[in-house]
């Protein structure tokens, strides 16, 4: 069964990266780069950013879009990034951020 993924903010996730890698995270923000030939795109959202290695998905909306990645957070060793491994994508366009961050500041923090 795939964990549920750990509600957290993109700009938590930039902040501290090295607290989250190894953990299976849900992750919100703008999809504001694909490159389908090499897997990678570029999560966004208030100036954080988080790279996603899309192996495992079928990227079928285009960026610009909010989207929500449920998947597992881990180090590139080749980057010494975060990476993000989803295998779970969905487009959530209108969703309300600002709802949604209060959500999550009130259930984890």
């Amino acid at each position: 069964m795939l964990p549920h993924g750990k509600p957290v903010l993109l700009q938590d996730v930039a902040a501290d990266p090295d607290s989250f890698a190894g953990m299976y995270l849900r992750v919100t923000g703008i999809l504001s780069e694909y490159q389908a030939a090499l897997n990678r795109a570029t999560l966004e959202f208030k100036g954080a950013t988080l790279a996603l290695d899309t192996e495992l998905v079928e990227m079928t909306m285009g960026t610009g879009r909010m989207i929500q990645c449920i998947g597992e957070a881990r180090k590139d060793p080749e980057q010494g990034a975060l990476v993000l491994r989803p295998k779970i994508v969905r487009d959530v366009d209108a969703m309300d951020m600002e709802l949604y961050e209060k959500a999550i500041n009130l259930c984890f923090k």
